[in-house]
């Protein structure tokens, strides 16, 4: 065998083993979704299929942001709180024995949840009919839900929805929310909400609000989608924008595809810089998935494709987990 072709069969077997390299470092790498739904499908509130992040059964390192999500059903603060009470019996029945979870009330926890390899539970509230009495801002706290969205697909006291055929935003008694949200150091959603709810929040909130599963609207055309104007001043705040994997909100079709999801955050680091953007995903939400993006196991998939687009390990890196976390540590606090 001539030098030539040692050589090349020298630098192949390199590349190869790069490729692997990457590969598996892709597959260890944290994952955090800043939205999923999974309470509901594990107790019964939201029927499917099958569960596209079964977190009972986890060996990886995760920080899952998992909704207790109030459906149109539940009305008013007093059945709505019950109704949280509820969720949280049968979610703690669940991972009753499970040594692999954490619920995370603060940061301390996070250098040990990756450092073993375990699973950190984010417990948020989808829809903020618990808090029109927002005496029950405490009480929520003191459950472990550190995040909230004012509103689902419905207006109500505090604010108006992204479907609102009214134009007003906040109300008196959602603005008095803010600021107790604010004081208790709990995220602030503004994923469903109208552009004028949104607004308000942002001129309200004394601290960096997120949106934790929704897209650029300038790529998608969709009400449940930002403005640039939005998700710039969320970012400039020090906020985060979580990518929301429902393909009409992705591409506004009925099914995406993985290329949409890498629009989406190719756009949102053009205009407010790759800080700025998490995963959101709203896996276990009955979303129509794009294709191949079945759950948590493809995630993968995006990895890949952010390498392949050359994307730097640090920028994928903060992509997965950092952005999130980082902006966990800024606004929780026990």
């Amino acid at each position: 065998m001539d030098s030539n072709r040692i050589i090349n069969r020298i630098l192949a077997i390199s590349f190869t083993f790069i490729l692997f390299v990457c590969e598996v470092r892709a597959g260890d790498l944290p994952i955090a979704l800043t939205h999923i739904d999974t309470i509901s499908v594990y107790c019964g509130k939201i029927k499917a299929d099958q569960i596209q992040v079964d977190f009972l059964s986890s060996n990886s390192t995760l920080f899952l942001s998992t909704a207790l999500w109030i459906p149109g059903s539940i009305n008013g603060p007093e059945d709505s709180m019950k109704y949280v009470r509820e969720l949280l019996v049968c979610f703690n029945e669940k991972i009753n024995g499970k040594n692999n979870i954490v619920i995370l009330k603060d940061s301390k926890d996070i250098d040990a949840i990756i450092k073993e390899n375990k699973v950190g539970i984010i417990l948020t509230i989808e829809g903020g009919e618990p808090i029109e009495d927002p005496n029950n801002i405490r009480k929520i706290k003191n459950l472990g839900i550190r995040g909230i969205s004012l509103t689902w697909n419905r207006d109500n006291s505090l604010a108006t929805a992204h479907n609102t055929k009214k134009t007003t935003g906040l109300t008196k008694n959602g603005i008095l929310a803010i600021e107790k949200l604010n004081e208790s150091g709990i995220m602030i959603d503004v994923s469903h909400a109208s552009d004028k709810t949104i607004d308000d929040i942002l001129k309200i909130s004394t601290a960096p609000i997120y949106a934790s599963h929704s897209n650029s609207r300038e790529v998608c055309k969709n009400s449940r989608n930002l403005t640039d104007e939005q998700i710039k001043k969320i970012a400039k705040n020090g906020g985060i924008i979580g990518i929301n994997f429902h393909s009409p909100h992705l591409s506004c079709s009925k099914k995406g595809t993985l290329n949409d999801i890498y629009l989406q955050i190719e756009h949102i680091r053009d205009i407010a810089g790759v800080e700025a953007i998490a995963i959101g995903s709203d896996f276990d939400g009955n979303i129509i998935s794009p294709k191949g993006m079945n759950g948590i196991k493809d995630i993968d998939l995006l990895t890949k494709k952010l390498r392949e687009e050359n994307w730097t390990e640090e920028e994928i890196e903060c992509i997965l987990y950092k952005n999130f976390l980082n902006y966990f540590k800024k606004v929780v606090r026990d």
